[in-house]
């Protein structure tokens, strides 16, 4: 096929054309000119780009059938996720709404004010969309409509005004906080009976340097190590942000785990006679284990050699097959990082200027993640 044209125009092409198939199997050069014509011009396609095209598909229509269907069903599951975007968002505007009134005072204009154009929980809404741009604030723009329908277009800087308010009053931490909480008493203890921990390191595009560190392992770039720890489902249970980016992951467990699990969580969570931790070799040290250890897990993480030699020293420390079995789960954990950057490209790199509002969009894509889990439950 002819690089100028593109699979939806070759669809386009075959509706206009498949009333001549008759006339382009026996002789594409006898096709009707006005047809040619009209095809050129309405898709602005050149007469030898469509001739080629007949040539190489005149008898392959079948092929651009297969071409159509997948295309109706791209254009299905774009609907579909569209759809189900649309869902979550509200789901988490109405949350915001119910812990809106415990912040009062750090709102200046509340929405029973007459003369406010747009309702807070509307501007909250903007920032949900904003989340899915992998922009600075600063090139953001947004039209929507306001209580008298009139559009008004929502610029980057005031939409980053309102998150820094929402953030100072930890509104975002509350939400975050109360729906790891609902999670955690919702579901099955069985689904604890494996947490999986790791960190993703997230390199730095406008967040001041001062706050983050080289790191020499990801060609000295700054940046940030976001730590997750998931449950067997991949539902994160704890995140945060490593106190040093710098270090390898065995040197920053100690602050990464230091609050987990929560005091709360803790009669859920650790009330079985096992719970394996499962972690990459990244983190093999006796000091990690013996860590995991008092917090009431058995750890259970992959042996790093540091080029040892020692063939005594590497069959002990190799794991049995049920532990290998257990810790093929630990996969999870990947997936759980790749899920919150889906849904939340700006996770890709750190846009924020602060490693505060940083943390702040990361709680977001959580959030975003937990409210996903809980439609799918119903």
């Amino acid at each position: 096929m002819h690089s100028n044209i593109t699979i939806i125009k070759s669809i386009k092409l075959y509706e206009n054309l498949t009333e001549h198939n008759e006339k382009i199997k026996d002789d594409t050069k006898k096709t009707d000119k006005e047809i040619v014509t009209k095809v050129v011009d309405k898709y602005n396609i050149s007469k030898s780009a469509l001739y080629r095209w007949l040539n190489n598909h005149k008898n392959d229509l079948d092929y651009l059938k297969s071409l159509k269907r997948d295309v109706n069903r791209c254009k299905y599951q774009q609907r579909r996720t569209k759809n189900k975007n649309i869902k979550i968002a509200n789901e988490f505007v109405n949350i915001f709404k119910s812990n809106l009134h415990k912040h009062k005072e750090h709102i200046k204009c509340p929405d029973s004010y007459s003369s406010r154009k747009i309702p807070e929980s509307e501007w909250f809404r903007v920032y949900i969309y904003f989340l899915y741009n992998s922009i600075h604030f600063s090139r953001f723009e947004m039209v929507i409509k306001d209580k008298n329908n009139k559009i008004f277009t929502v610029m980057g800087k005031q939409l980053n005004n309102k998150v820094n308010n929402w953030r100072k009053s930890k509104i975002i931490d509350e939400i975050f906080e109360s729906e790891i909480t609902d999670y955690v008493k919702r579901v099955p203890n069985s689904n604890f009976f494996i947490i999986s921990i790791d960190t993703m390191f997230v390199p730095n595009m406008y967040c001041k340097t001062s706050e983050l560190e080289r790191n020499p392992h990801y060609k000295s770039k700054y940046g940030a190590k976001v730590f997750n720890a998931v449950d067997i489902k991949g539902t994160p249970i704890e995140v945060n942000i490593s106190e040093k980016s710098s270090g390898l992951d065995h040197t920053t467990l100690e602050s990464s785990i230091k609050f987990f699990p929560k005091e709360e969580h803790k009669k859920y969570i650790i009330n079985q006679e096992t719970i394996y931790l499962l972690a990459d070799a990244g983190y093999h040290s006796e000091k990690s284990k013996d860590l995991i250890r008092s917090k009431g897990f058995i750890p259970l993480i992959a042996y790093n050699k540091r080029n040892t030699k020692d063939e005594d020293k590497i069959n002990k420390n190799k794991m049995t097959k049920e532990e290998k079995k257990i810790y093929s789960k630990r996969i999870i954990v990947e997936n759980t990082n790749a899920w919150e950057v889906q849904g939340c490209p700006r996770l890709a790199k750190i846009y924020d200027k602060s490693k505060d509002s940083f943390l702040c969009t990361v709680k977001m894509s959580v959030i975003r993640l937990l409210i996903n889990r809980r439609i799918n439950e119903d």
